[in-house]
This record gives C-alpha cells, sequence and structure tokens, in this order.
C-alpha cells in the first residue's frame, strides 16, 4: 500500500509541478488571467488519478494529463479561451477526455468526475474543504 502511495503522489507532485510552471509562463510571458490556486489543481489530480486508479489504467493517466494540460494551455495561448478557470477547465476536461482517453473512461462517469471535482472545488471556496 505505501508503494502506491507513494507512486500517487510522485505523478500528482510531477504533475503538479508541470501545471505551476504552466501557470507561471501564462501569467508572467502572456499575461493571461488564471483562476486556479495550487490546491484547486490538486483537487483536479486527484480525482482524474482516482478515477483512473478505479479503472485500472492508472499507466495512461501521466500521458493524459500531460496531454490534456499541455492542450488546455494552448488553446489559453492562442486566444481560444480568455482563462484558466474551473468551469471552462472542466468543460474543456470532460471533451478532452472523451477524444483522447482510453476505452475504459466512460463520458457518463467522466461527466460524474468533474461534477465531483466542481463540488471540491465549491466547498474550498466557501473554506469547508480538508484534504
Amino acid at each position: 500500500m505505501n508503494k502506491e502511495l507513494s507512486i500517487k503522489n510522485y505523478y500528482l507532485e510531477k504533475n503538479l509541478e508541470d501545471v505551476e510552471e504552466m501557470i507561471d509562463t501564462l501569467v508572467e510571458d502572456y499575461f493571461k488571467d488564471v483562476c486556479l490556486s495550487t490546491i484547486h489543481i490538486r483537487i483536479i489530480l486527484e480525482k482524474i488519478y482516482d478515477y483512473y486508479e478505479e479503472k485500472k489504467i492508472i499507466y495512461e493517466y501521466n500521458k493524459t494529463i500531460k496531454d490534456f494540460f499541455e492542450e488546455y494551455y494552448y488553446k489559453i495561448i492562442n486566444n481560444e479561451m480568455e482563462s484558466m478557470e474551473i468551469n471552462s477547465l472542466l468543460n474543456y476536461l470532460k471533451l478532452f477526455l472523451l477524444l483522447n482517453s482510453p476505452t475504459e473512461i466512460n463520458p457518463t462517469e467522466t461527466k460524474k468526475i468533474c461534477r465531483l471535482i466542481k463540488k471540491e472545488y465549491d466547498k474550498f471556496e466557501r473554506g469547508e474543504y480538508h484534504s
């Protein structure tokens, strides 16, 4: 079990670092609005990780999450999206997972995961979130 936790933490920390670097670039170099904090990104990464773990396709997680954030990042840079905020990110996540994920990923379940992420985001915004 400890090995699984350390692998999960490794993936989460590595992906969080990569996303934070993208966010810094968006803000500092492209002057884009980012309305998500590190804890928001961590919630998203954890929920997607847990979903992939449940589906027993954790080997796909790292590539999928990296590809998603890179594509989302470029859409913001190219002005296809105004800013990095929770609603546009979750809408794009649903579409991205539908089009780019393994067959084990179900659109109905993806919508549930996105609703769960939004619920956790809202709890955090109200000061009720405890990780």
